[in-house]
């Protein structure tokens, strides 16, 4: 009762604590009373669920507050997995930093090779010895993926061939 009357009079020993406690906790209880707007269930009278159309709105009432939840949960997983839009933000102007820069560096660049005589020749093989270096790795990957799988294929006849041969002259 005295609880109540300081409560309703805003004395400052009930008034004080219960302002710490909420103060304290902002997010949760902004987060507990949007969930409790969709998720405290409407109680029917049971006489009323024996009409079927009734009954079979509350079934999908049901099932629409089981959707929220699940999407709910799926929405605060992305939230908390690390993808915030600040961060990309930044990487992109990073990227777009860099981006500048390059094209700055490749103006220099031609700058100085337009002063060269054959300039136009010399760039041209330049991007076919980019382009060889490009095929000639990916050959090399590519052999080295045949290597792989003919290896071991060869290695298990060899010792099978061995094995046998081992067998007959026993």
């Amino acid at each position: 009762s005295s609880f109540r009357q300081g409560l309703v009079t805003g004395s400052k020993p009930v008034v004080h604590p219960i302002l710490h406690w909420l103060l304290q906790r902002v997010a949760e209880l902004k987060k507990r009373a949007y969930l409790a707007r969709f998720l405290v269930k409407l109680e029917v009278p049971t006489e009323f669920l024996l009409d079927d159309v009734i009954n079979d709105t509350y079934h999908q009432y049901e099932e629409l507050v089981e959707g929220f939840k699940t999407y709910h949960k799926e929405c605060e997983h992305l939230r908390n997995s690390g993808f915030s839009t600040a961060e990309i933000r930044r990487d992109i102007n990073a990227m777009e930093e860099e981006k500048d820069q390059l094209i700055k560096r490749v103006e220099r660049l031609e700058k100085r090779v337009e002063s060269v005589s054959n300039h136009q020749r010399m760039l041209e093989q330049a991007r076919q010895l980019r382009v060889e270096k490009e095929r000639e790795e990916s050959l090399t990957h590519q052999k080295q993926e045949q290597k792989n799988q003919v290896n071991p294929l060869g290695y298990i006849t060899l010792q099978n061939i061995y094995i046998r041969l081992h067998k007959y002259t026993i």
